[in-house]
């Protein structure tokens, strides 16, 4: 019976991951409270569900959100603001027509048509572009660059990735109602697990874009251990 309890049985094991699941949850929703972060905590988040999902690497997870969300902090905040004004404007366009019938949207199909699409493509890259960031250390062209290609090149699993991290806003949209039936409690437990998900659909594609690269173009994976750790480590 005691063996279950052990610090390094597998049902103790599993709630200890559960219990770093919720907690970067509640750390990445805490930090896109000031919504111009809300970019480098995907990347933080990402880069920590990343630890999570390695079967051989023992960091800590809550050290790699920080780290990542550190790293590049201007330069991917920059472009999140970027693609979140840009999405703004396509937003307020579809809700304008919908919800307030502004200069008669809802009558033409076409102006709407072209503003869902609009920003769905911009959720998908926004997306992708945090993911990316968090994966690899390459300067904001880059990051700009690259990141189209790995869409066009994986375009249903870009898809989905864009969906999976804005599905508790899409939901929100559709049926505003869900805030105030409390299912806004749910995104504590959603975001690491989707954001998992997302990492291990695109670790595949990131790979090949690795090797299909020339060598003094392709952009460096950043390293998934703290280098400040692992001196430690080896002194120990």
């Amino acid at each position: 019976m005691n063996s279950i309890f052990h610090y390094n049985s597998k049902p103790m094991q599993l709630l200890a991951k559960a219990a770093d699941y919720l907690m970067l949850n509640f750390i990445y929703v805490l930090c896109c409270l000031p919504v111009f972060t809300i970019g480098a905590a995907q990347a933080g988040l990402f880069n920590a569900v990343r630890i999570l999902t390695s079967e051989d690497n023992e960091s800590s997870c809550y050290k790699a959100f920080f780290r990542g969300m550190r790293s590049g902090f201007g330069k991917i905040t920059l472009l999140w603001c970027v693609t979140g004004a840009i999405a703004a404007v396509l937003g307020y366009t579809v809700l304008a027509a919908y919800v307030f019938d502004i200069a008669g949207y809802r009558d033409s199909s076409f102006p709407l048509f072209l503003s869902v699409a609009g920003l769905s493509i911009v959720a998908v890259y926004q997306s992708m572009l945090t993911l990316f960031h968090s994966a690899f250390d390459c300067t904001a062209g880059q990051l700009v660059r690259n990141t189209f290609y790995v869409i066009m090149a994986n375009l249903g699993r870009s898809i989905l990735v864009g969906l999976l991290v804005w599905a508790p806003v899409i939901l929100v949209i559709v049926d505003f109602g869900l805030i105030l039936r409390g299912a806004f409690i749910l995104v504590f437990v959603y975001y690491s697990v989707a954001f998992s998900f997302c990492v291990k659909l695109m670790r595949a594609p990131f790979q090949r874009l690795i090797d299909n690269m020339p060598k003094d173009s392709a952009p460096e994976p950043l390293p998934e251990d703290d280098p400040g750790e692992s001196s430690e480590d080896g002194q120990s």
